[in-house]
């Protein structure tokens, strides 16, 4: 069997070919232990089955070395639980990344943490709980007040900048800015204002709904009344026969008669 060295994907043992063994395996799974993570969320990450991974430590000692220095030199312990050290740059990231509205998913990902070891985290350290959680509520209240200033309108200032010509003394002219600062008002946006109604609204008895219901009446406020006469007077001889003939396919229902 031959091996394509370019690929790297087999690595030749003593004991035979591993499929999928890429020789980046130990420095990926080295730094991520390093993380604090375990060998279990390690190799989810690589996407690497468990028989396949127990493999590449038998198999491969580069790869078990890598392991155990990773191990060694974790700065946080390697099981989740009431032991585990979160630093200030831990939770600030945890707390901004929150603050993007990311899944608790998303968020393990980034992490490079399982959704088992966020949830402990979330259980066990009120720090971390409450960067995720505060971070969520700020970026949704942020949403919030905007849709709110959107929906009634309001005021915002802007600078805005003026390129006016000054004459120098030796009579050059010469470009200059100047920047004014100006209050601009945005008016109500009709869009925004449902959106906010309908979200606000939706767990009362009577949410708010957008309807519109039109009345149709006949005259002075009566009922209408259908008018089945045809005035046929202005048909030639001709057309008067042909829509005789046509009648019966014409007629697809019977409009009833109207009350007096």
């Amino acid at each position: 069997m031959s091996v394509d060295n370019s690929d790297k994907r087999v690595r030749r043992s003593k004991f035979g070919y591993t499929p999928d063994y890429k020789i980046d395996y130990p420095e990926k799974a080295k730094h991520l232990i390093k993380r604090g993570l375990t060998e279990l969320e390690a190799r989810k990450i690589m996407e690497i089955t468990a028989s396949t991974w127990n493999a590449y430590k038998t198999k491969y000692p580069e790869f078990k070395k890598a392991i155990a220095e990773g191990k060694a030199k974790s700065k946080s312990p390697v099981k989740a639980g009431p032991n585990v050290i979160l630093t200030d740059e831990f939770l600030l990231r945890a707390y901004r990344l929150s603050l993007m509205g990311l899944t608790d998913k998303e968020l393990a990902n980034i992490l490079l943490i399982s959704i088992a070891t966020l949830n402990n985290y979330k259980r066990y350290y009120k720090e971390f709980r409450d960067a995720v959680m505060n971070g969520r509520t700020l970026a949704d209240s942020i949403v919030a007040h905007t849709y709110y200033q959107l929906a009634t309108g309001f005021f915002h200032e802007e600078e805005v900048v003026t390129i006016v010509k000054v004459r120098d003394k030796n009579g050059r002219e010469k470009p200059i800015s100047i920047k004014t600062m100006i209050k601009k008002y945005y008016p109500p946006n009709e869009k925004a204002a449902k959106f906010w109604l309908k979200n606000r609204t939706r767990h009362h008895a009577e949410p708010w709904q957008d309807i519109r219901q039109h009345e149709l009446t006949g005259k002075d406020g009566g009922k209408i009344l259908l008018n089945q006469q045809l005035d046929l007077s202005s048909l030639e001889v001709e057309e008067l026969e042909a829509l005789k003939r046509m009648a019966p396919k014409l007629i697809t229902q019977t409009v009833p008669e109207q009350e007096n």
